[in-house]
């Protein structure tokens, strides 16, 4: 692994921090899924406090999983692009000997 591939591991790394940080939520009330953008999971409303009129958002998991789906995706399409472009050893002519040291071993 290079260094570009892991500062890409790194990134995706963080990236997929921040998306269970701060996930998808939708609220349910009376029936009626509303998309409610993105929250701070440690958000007191994230767990429906005591008094609060409005209902407790919840997790989109579809969305969720779509997003890490995506993500992994993309981590390891770049990862695969910034390998190292060496050439694989069993590709290679075999070598053949210098005619001067053929020609030697052939005289003794």
């Amino acid at each position: 692994m290079n260094n570009a591939q892991a500062r890409t591991l790194i990134v995706s790394l963080v990236i997929v921090i921040l998306m269970v940080v701060f996930p998808p939520i939708i609220i349910l009330s009376s029936r009626i899924r509303t998309y409610g953008g993105y929250g701070y999971i440690l958000a007191p409303h994230f767990w429906g406090t005591s008094g609060n009129p409005n209902p407790a958002p919840d997790v989109d998991l579809a969305r969720f999983v779509l997003q890490c789906v995506f993500v992994l995706a993309i981590t390891g399409i770049v990862f695969i692009a910034l390998r190292d472009k060496k050439t694989p050893t069993s590709n290679k002519p075999a070598s053949r000997p210098k005619r001067s040291a053929v020609r030697h071993r052939l005289r003794q």
